[in-house]
């Protein structure tokens, strides 16, 4: 959550830590396409793939649930991402 609500200003300390981060999340699996995740038809990976990404929408539904106004700053797909680094 500090990421988040912290990586648009550019004076905070860590701003050099968050220019190293990757844009592009699309390698990780929780950010694959349900076409993706079919050529591992039948594979146990896409249940736990589909479990983790359930399991930290919720985690975004509930900072959201506590902290109403983070909605505003952070979307589910930041969330996700920030999670996932």
């Amino acid at each position: 959550v500090h990421v988040l609500v912290t990586r648009t200003n550019p004076d905070d300390f860590f701003q050099p830590y968050y220019k190293i981060l990757p844009d592009d999340v699309s390698n990780f699996p929780i950010f694959w396409t349900n076409e993706e995740l079919g050529w591992l038809k039948g594979s146990e990976v896409v249940k736990r793939i589909k479990d983790r990404r359930r399991m930290m929408e919720r985690d975004y539904l509930e900072v959201c649930r506590k902290c109403p106004s983070f909605r505003f700053s952070s979307n589910l797909h930041d969330f996700l991402k920030v999670r996932s680094l």
